[in-house]
């Protein structure tokens, strides 16, 4: 069904729409004259009950009043016979009625729910039901209890209880079936009236459709397949020219940023032998500097070794009075042992003493002896260190003017790099703006050449669109 729907032409597509719409509509109308029907039939069907109902109610006081109230189930089934459309009719009583007179015929006592509920409620109750291949109305009143019926009649004369209370009630069946053919005959002439405006109706609307609808729309997507075709022809050919230039870009793109990488790692080069050439000028400057400060500790050097020579030299002197002392000292000591050795018994104590002092003396000597030895090989020493720091002096002085020479050709060597450096940049600089001016010429001609695409596609699309709009406008089979 939808796929038939699909291969319409746009104008039977609106008629079918508006076939349907109408159909709705009037559908619609007709179900709820239907509901309206069925409403008035129930409440026409009810109001005939409740006649029905009061003379049934009417029939059975006269017959109380008259002594033959025996006889009312004969009453029943003439009612029956007599009145039109009564399928059913049978008469309960309360539990009052009951207890009062008794269980009364077969049938007289409440048989559902609903007898029950009326019974309990004091209120009828009508609801439609289906039996004997129609519908019927079920209506179920009570009898309600008055103080006087018709000016005649006390309910409580005969009957206890209270007023309002319910001493019974009836139940009926009352078809429906005349009335529900009321309403079908009514419903297939409304049908027959609906059909009749509807095939006009769509007759207009069709050459309405055709006229005003299709053949304008057709002119349309004609212009607009010209238009279409037009578009997709010059997208192609921009796109392939975008594609071309997008190329050569990429390509000359490419041998910048191998020229920029080439340039960045010379600049990198030159930089890091200037950065190497400037540490060497600093380190010859630091050996400059340490080679200053040895020839500084060099000569005081010399000059405390000096010191340390005139020194020993004076100590010598010194030791060698000591040890003319000390000789002296030896000879007094020798003197006074003789002396004592000749006072006999009374130079003994001296004697001892006199060789202490000898003994003393001895070895003073000897101490002078060895430390005039050490202090001799000291000035010695002394001198020779004197020697080897003036020839160290001598060299110091050589390394300093060497390594000021050094000092400046390094330095020269890092400005010459520096500067080398320094014009690399620029020129990866330049390169650098061409090579972005270059990627955004091929970036651009790539947008451009997808612009082209996309507007390639969407014309693609357009065209598609315009083959839809003409076969929803023609249809499948025109």
């Amino acid at each position: 069904m939808i796929d038939w729907y699909h291969r319409l032409s746009l104008g039977s597509k609106l008629i079918v729409s508006l076939a349907v719409a109408i159909i709705a509509v009037f559908g619609f109308n007709a179900w709820w004259s239907i509901k309206d029907q069925e409403a008035t039939a129930f409440e026409q069907t009810r109001s005939y009950a409740n006649g029905v109902s009061e003379t049934v109610l009417s029939s059975l006081n006269t017959m109380m009043v008259q002594g033959t109230i025996a006889e009312r189930e004969y009453f029943t089934k003439l009612m029956k016979g007599t009145i039109e459309g009564l399928d059913e009719l049978r008469i309960f009583r309360s539990k009052s009625v009951t207890d009062q007179f008794g269980e009364g015929l077969p049938g007289e006592q409440p048989q559902d729910d609903v007898e029950r509920r009326v019974l309990e409620t004091g209120k009828p109750e009508f609801l439609i039901v289906n039996g004997s291949g129609h519908r019927q109305l079920r209506a179920v009143v009570p009898f309600i209890i008055v103080d006087s019926r018709g000016g005649m009649i006390r309910c409580l004369d005969c009957h206890e209880g209270q007023l309002g209370g319910v001493n019974g009630g009836v139940s009926m069946l009352i078809s429906m079936e005349s009335a529900d053919k009321r309403i079908t005959a009514g419903i297939a002439w409304q049908a027959g009236i609906i059909a009749v405006e509807l095939l006009a109706l769509l007759a207009l609307l069709a050459v309405f459709t055709r006229k005003n609808v299709t053949a304008p729309l057709t002119g349309v997507v004609g212009q607009l397949t010209d238009n279409s075709n037009a578009v997709d022809s010059a997208s192609s050919q921009v796109a392939e020219a975008s594609r071309a230039l997008a190329e050569a870009a990429t390509q000359q793109a490419a041998s910048l940023e191998e020229t920029s990488a080439t340039l960045s790692e010379l600049a990198s080069s030159a930089k890091e032998n200037a950065d190497e050439a400037g540490m060497a000028e600093k380190l010859m400057t630091e050996v400059n500097s340490s080679v200053a400060g040895g020839r500084k500790r060099m000569e005081s050097a010399m000059d405390a070794m000096r010191g340390i020579s005139k020194s020993s030299m004076e100590i010598s002197r010194i030791m060698k009075v000591i040890e003319d002392i000390a000789f002296q000292t030896n000879l007094l000591a020798l003197n006074a042992a003789v002396e004592a050795a000749r006072a006999g018994e009374h130079g003994k104590g001296f004697a001892v003493v006199a060789e202490e002092v000898r003994s003393l003396a001895q070895r003073v000597g000897e101490a002078v002896k060895t430390t005039s030895s050490l202090i001799t090989t000291a000035d010695k020493s002394s001198k020779d260190g004197v020697d080897l720091v003036g020839k160290l002096s001598e060299s110091l002085s050589g390394i300093s003017v060497s390594a000021e020479k050094v000092g400046q050709t390094v330095e020269t060597i890092a400005r010459k790099s520096a500067e080398q450096a320094d014009r690399i940049a620029q020129i990866n600089i330049a390169v650098g703006q061409l090579d972005n001016t270059t990627q955004q010429t091929a970036a651009g001609s790539e947008e451009t050449a997808a612009a082209a695409q996309t507007l390639s596609e969407q014309s693609a699309q357009l065209h598609d669109v315009i083959q839809e709009l003409m076969w929803l406008v023609q249809g499948d089979g025109e």
